[in-house]
């Protein structure tokens, strides 16, 4: 780890040590339940395709979600910096 950001450590240990929401949880049960009565209609080169689509998906919105937390927490850094310098003024 020598290369990654402190943001990106934050993020990292953040997502480690936060719990799903109630209404993530209720989402990711009736994903699951859509998935699977999809998957019951496939055959199998399909059901592969559909896995490969779907662990795309999950590495992509990953993806996003840190740079949405960088993006956030390097504006927040921005404000704070603002706020202090404007006090000292």
């Amino acid at each position: 780890m020598p290369n990654e950001s402190i943001i990106e450590a934050l993020y990292k240990k953040m997502v480690q040590e936060d719990e799903p929401s109630t209404e993530y949880n209720k989402e990711r049960r009736k994903n699951i339940e859509l998935r699977d009565e999809l998957e019951s209609t496939l055959n199998e080169e399909q059901k592969e395709q559909l896995n490969i689509l779907i662990e795309s998906r999950l590495v992509m919105e990953d993806i996003e979600c840190k740079d949405y937390f960088s993006k956030g927490f390097k504006i927040a850094v921005k404000i704070m910096t603002e706020v202090f310098y404007k006090e000292n003024t």
